[in-house]
């Protein structure tokens, strides 16, 4: 008998086939939260790759289920396994039809639960499969481990195939971990899928080939014979299509753009609920004992969100509900940041760090260099961050001063709603505030604020709306493309509307760190003229002038009126670029025209300015235009 030892965690499916179970068994109310917490400590100081720590995380897992009914646990995986079947490589079917039809007897051997092994070998149509048992007696788990295949998947293949001849040479195994030497070194086809290190290294002493999910299926084909599929053909695409013309990708991109800008000039955007603010509001709705009922909707959110959360929202969600701590958080927060570089600042981790802080059992402490606390120069959000961070990490006693300073930022920031539109700057606000005066009227009036940014499955976001986002990002992309001046006009009013709203300064805007940076289109004291992108319109004459420029001050606000004013003052738009830099000697000087142009303006122009601003019943009949009188 020729058979194929397959693997299954990380093999035939991404990641582990029963990794989220111990969590939902403690969610369902099947196990107790500290035996869950006992192993998930374990496994976080554990080597995945040693036996005894897979033993010893096996018999953890049986503790779990000690006297739990195996009709609820039983259920419980079957709800997982809906969840893991997407997760199957696709590649897994066509390797198993591909192995039958070449001769061989697939086995499913793991070291996972064995009933999970079973929802897996029922959806591949395997007979033979072998995983962990746990004892059973009287319809309960004991809490004792029945049989593993800690001795080698050698063994555990001849145990399946009963007193059936193996022809070793013959068969093939595919596995990714030590643990699957046994039936690598034993059979006549070996290879290794995505190896680990350790693995690997190994296999350049064997000479075992390696692949990956894109060549498994390919070198089955060519060296062992299998009759895989091969891949449908391209479909070929005549000439004339197979590139388009910048242009017409321009033109394409533009009008699909142009769709998105809704009648008020805004590009909608709503931000979904996250982990991080979710966990901060049920932090501190609970330290201040309020809105119970919104506890509860927090509550199941995470507990929802944890069977599909990476490693930091995981570690999240644990500490936030069940008091478990990572085992090392500075190890947790570097993973995060990982292939992220560009976003890895020492602010940035110290925010990851505050937030595991806050959320976790332990009392509040956090490290991280000094210069990661600084606060100078930032947007206000950003500033109210680092400050409620460093209001939380000094030491008792905390200087009045600091608590005063936070609060009437905080005071100040949410009488608009919530600061800024900034849910996790307002909850770290709220939360510092709680650690020095609790229960005070403006901790309450934030949680009223914070409440009402509640999102359909009872998350919390990180900011309220996308819009203003959403809406300079498309005006920038649409202003580079030429695209309708009074749509571009319109984006900018409702830009400089909604941060007037907001509280903000129109013209200024932030980096990826939270520093002020000039904004280009929006003029800085926030009138409602500007354009993404682009300078606002000039007339047609080459009188630049200051004066010229600030006379859009009464232009009306939406954009057919303001288009009426353009015609009837002859201005026209143009697509100016953005101003040049500063030489690097010192000021940039004026032209010989402009000059001459702001002194004719200061001694000839102002005084007759000022009588066309005159009330309507003085106003002379006379229009300025290029320095010239027309009547």
């Amino acid at each position: 008998m020729r058979i194929a030892v397959l693997d299954v965690d990380g093999t035939l499916i991404a990641g582990t086939l029963a990794g989220p179970l111990p969590a939902m068994l403690a969610e369902a109310g099947l196990a107790p939260v500290d035996r869950l917490g006992l192993l998930r400590r374990a496994q976080v100081a554990s080597d995945p790759q040693d036996p005894r720590a897979a033993a010893r995380m096996n018999e953890l897992f049986a503790a779990m289920l000690t006297d739990v009914p195996c009709r609820a646990v039983s259920a419980v995986m079957a709800d997982l396994w809906q969840r893991q079947r997407e997760r199957l490589f696709d590649f897994t079917r066509p390797l198993v039809i591909a192995l039958r039809q070449a001769g061989h007897v697939p086995l499913l051997i793991s070291g996972g639960p064995e009933e999970m092994v079973a929802h897996l070998a029922g959806e591949l149509g395997v007979t033979l499969y072998r995983g962990t048992r746990f004892e059973t007696a009287d319809g309960l788990y004991t809490g004792r481990v029945a049989a593993t295949v800690a001795d080698g998947k050698d063994g555990a293949a001849q145990d399946l195939v009963g007193d059936e001849r193996i022809d070793w040479p013959g068969s093939l195994a595919v596995g990714n971990s030590l643990g699957d030497v046994s039936s690598l070194s034993r059979v006549g086809r070996p290879v290794l899928f995505e190896p680990t290190p350790a693995l690997r290294l190994l296999a350049r002493h064997h000479s075992w080939p390696v692949c990956d999910r894109t060549s498994l299926l390919t070198h089955l084909r060519d060296q062992a014979a299998l009759p895989v599929p091969l891949p449908a053909p391209v479909r070929d695409v005549p000439s004339a299509h197979r590139a388009m013309p910048v242009a017409g990708a321009v033109r394409l991109l533009t009008e699909r753009l142009l769709a998105q800008v809704g009648g008020q000039g805004a590009v909608t955007g709503e931000c979904c609920s996250r982990v991080t603010e979710s966990a901060l509001m049920l932090t501190l709705l609970r330290r201040e004992k309020a809105l119970p009922g919104m506890q509860s909707q927090l509550h199941a959110y995470l507990s929802r969100s944890r069977r599909a959360a990476d490693a930091f929202d995981a570690a999240v969600i644990d500490a936030t509900l069940h008091g478990i701590v990572p085992a090392d958080r500075h190890r947790l927060i570097e993973q995060t940041f990982a292939g992220a570089a560009q976003h890895s600042s020492d602010r940035k981790k110290l925010a990851l760090e505050a937030i595991l802080a806050v959320v976790g059992p332990e009392p509040y402490h956090v490290e991280a260099p000094s210069h990661a606390f600084e606060h100078h120069n930032e947007a206000t959000w950003t500033r109210l961050r680092q400050i409620a961070i460093h209001h939380l990490h000094v030491p008792e006693p905390v200087a009045p001063e600091l608590t005063a300073r936070l609060l009437r930022l905080t005071e100040r920031g949410q009488a608009r709603g919530i600061i800024e539109g900034n849910v996790f700057a307002h909850l770290f606000a709220l939360l510092s505030l709680q650690r020095t005066v609790p229960g005070h009227r403006v901790i309450h009036q934030g949680i009223t604020a914070l409440a009402k940014a509640v999102r359909d499955d009872g998350g919390r976001p990180f900011i309220t709306s996308e819009e203003i986002f959403c809406t300079a990002t498309a005006g920038l992309a649409l202003a580079r493309a030429g695209a309708d001046r009074q749509v571009r006009l319109a984006m900018g009013d409702y830009l400089a509307g909604r941060q007037r709203r907001l509280g903000l300064r129109p013209g200024r805007r932030t980096d990826r760190h939270g520093h002020h940076r000039p904004r280009h289109g929006l003029p800085a004291h926030g009138r409602p003229r500007a354009i993404p992108g682009t300078h606002p319109h000039r007339p047609t004459e080459p009188d630049h002038t200051p004066g010229r420029r600030r006379r859009g001050a009464h232009l009306p606000a939406r954009p057919a009126l303001r288009a009426d004013h353009d015609r009837q003052h002859h201005h026209r738009p143009t697509a100016l670029p953005l101003r040049p830099r500063l030489p690097a000697g010192g000021a940039n000087p004026l032209p010989p025209q402009r000059a001459e142009s702001r002194r004719h303006f200061r001694t000839q122009l102002e005084p007759e300015r000022s009588q066309r601003h005159a009330p309507r019943t003085e106003r002379p009949r006379t229009r300025v235009s290029t320095g010239t009188t027309r009547v």
